[in-house]
């Protein structure tokens, strides 16, 4: 590749990420004004309906609606950052079964830039507080080696001795204030979405780790499980068990 068309690449790059911002600041706004307006109604769909468009969603990102749409992308944009690839299917499913699932979820999104995910989040007003967590099952065997509470995070990291390999569990939960970002670094193995406590959770397994990460919108925290050398099987009945405190 000669320089000028090296420059022309990045030029294309940068254009695009502009163009993008634009839109989503676009975009942002709108949902901000259709989410105040959906908090102003009363009543809405039963929590039964809303597990059910949750498992809905799911199945749909399972079949793989959103890696499709993200191929489809990257062949269009070429070398360019593909924005929104998990959160534009799961939104619009969610947005034409239940109105209060739509004003859940504009709490926060997910976009992608080829090898980080941004989680993107406003706090919830009068948000539940909680003071710690309480992990109601893990494998025989681990004991607890680190417990840190400070400045809004908690961490805890559960080690079991298995022959020549350590099982490791790292299990942190972040507390938000505002408007933010949390990045993940998404170059894995395999990344999908499943739902962790009645909502979406990222599921990126590299190798012999894994992370699986979810926000609580309603107590403004996001929560990371990080194993090594488990199964995910193993890993998602943690989180599952995983209870704020």
């Amino acid at each position: 590749m000669t320089k000028q068309e090296m420059l022309y690449e990045q030029y294309n790059d940068a254009l695009f990420r502009l163009l993008m911002h634009s839109v989503a600041q676009h975009q942002g706004q709108q949902y901000q004004e259709e989410n105040q307006a959906l908090k102003a109604q009363e009543g809405g769909p039963s929590e039964t309906a809303k597990r059910r468009c949750l498992r809905t969603i799911s199945r749909q990102v399972r079949r793989g609606h959103a890696r499709a749409a993200a191929r489809t992308a990257s062949r269009v944009l070429s070398k360019a950052a593909v924005v929104m690839l998990l959160v534009i299917s799961c939104l619009t499913a969610a947005f034409a079964v239940s109105p209060v699932f739509r004003s859940d979820a504009l709490r926060w999104a997910v976009a992608t830039f080829g090898d980080h995910a941004e989680y993107r989040f406003n706090q919830t007003e009068g948000g539940v507080q909680y003071q710690g967590i309480e992990v109601g099952w893990l494998p025989e065997g681990y004991e607890l080696v680190e417990n840190q509470n400070t400045n809004g995070t908690i961490s805890r990291r559960y080690i079991r001795p298995s022959g020549s390999v350590e099982q490791r569990v790292d299990i942190r939960v972040m507390n938000f204030d505002g408007e933010g970002v949390f990045k993940v670094d998404t170059e894995a193995n395999q990344l999908y979405q499943t739902i962790v406590h009645d909502t979406l959770a990222t599921v990126i397994q590299r190798d012999e780790s894994m992370q699986i990460i979810w926000m609580y919108p309603e107590s403004n925290c996001i929560v990371m499980l990080c194993g090594d050398n488990i199964s995910t099987e193993t890993a998602l009945r943690i989180a599952q068990s995983i209870v704020l405190s």
